[in-house]
């Protein structure tokens, strides 16, 4: 099912991540929020794309080809553009640097640090075979161990897509009778965090995450009166390129101006690269058989 609501936040949660990035040293922490939504968002997604049935194999491949032909056409990028980006970079085992007090991947490439999240959560999403419940257990879990065993993998942010996963399994009546209040609720602690000079990454899952899920409850919920945009509904469907390549034009300048061309750079990936490459993955992916499961010719008698 398509989610007006999800898509059009994806377009927004890209262009917060773009001004974060934009305005570095004066922009509040909070705008890198948008790193928390998509997190909140990619577990509410896999669920809703999962319910008529799971199979692990095809998930992982169309989850590949979705999400890496577009990050190594950015690699690629900045590797022309500004410097060659590392091997390990392109297989999203970048080495690990302490960021907000806590051990992240630290790609070249800036925002694959988000993609090497996203790859654990769904390898762990196929390894339960699509029981989402048995992935928020596993994903508690690894953040539990956190508290004593500080890893990347066990990195709290981790919950978030728990959150999102637990969020499209509730009755879209609720999401609707409380909406309101969940928007309210989301809008009130982001005005909150934006006057912290800092947010620890160990408790970024509270501060940026929970509102986070609250804001996409509360706009799910409003899903049948938000209006149709034309505007918005390119900016979601750009959203992964704009995220991947906002910082290249930002290495020669910033502010407004950085924030324009990264934008601009990365509509234009959208529309150039990354939606012909998507349109011939998903027909590769639709004449895809796995040998185990293509019929057996027949042996003559």
């Amino acid at each position: 099912m398509f989610y007006r609501s999800i898509h059009y936040l994806r377009g927004l949660a890209a262009l917060a991540v773009a001004a974060f990035h934009a305005f570095i040293d004066e922009a509040p922490q909070v705008l890198a929020g948008g790193v928390d939504v998509f997190f909140v968002i990619s577990g509410f997604v896999m669920v809703e794309a999962t319910r008529n049935g799971f199979n692990a194999h095809r998930f992982l491949l169309a989850r590949a080809a979705r999400i890496l032909p577009p990050y190594w056409i950015a690699c690629a990028l900045a590797s022309v553009l500004v410097v060659s980006t590392p091997l390990r970079d392109w297989l999203l085992v970048p080495e690990a640097t302490v960021m907000w007090g806590w051990p992240i991947p630290e790609p070249f490439l800036s925002p694959g640090w988000t993609l090497a999240y996203e790859a654990l959560f769904y390898i762990l999403f196929a390894v339960c075979l699509g029981r989402w419940w048995l992935t928020a257990i596993l994903l508690t879990v690894l953040a539990g161990l956190g508290t004593v065993w500080q890893l990347v993998i066990t990195n709290p942010i981790v919950l978030e897509f728990a959150f999102g996963m637990a969020l499209a399994n509730l009755p879209r009546q609720h999401l609707a009778r409380w909406s309101g209040v969940l928007l309210v609720g989301a809008l009130s602690c982001f005005l909150l965090a934006a006057s912290l000079e800092r947010i620890p990454m160990v408790s970024r899952w509270l501060i940026l995450g929970m509102p986070s899920a609250a804001l996409v409850a509360g706009l799910v919920g409003l899903e049948a009166r938000i209006p149709a945009s034309r505007v918005l509904h390119f900016l979601g469907s750009a959203s992964y390129s704009i995220y991947l390549v906002h910082m290249l034009p930002m290495v020669w300048t910033s502010h407004w101006t950085g924030l324009a061309l990264g934008v601009t750079a990365g509509s234009l990936m959208y529309l150039t690269l990354e939606r012909p490459v998507n349109r011939y993955s998903r027909q590769l992916l639709s004449g895809f058989k796995p040998a185990w499961n293509r019929p057996r010719p027949r042996q003559a008698t």
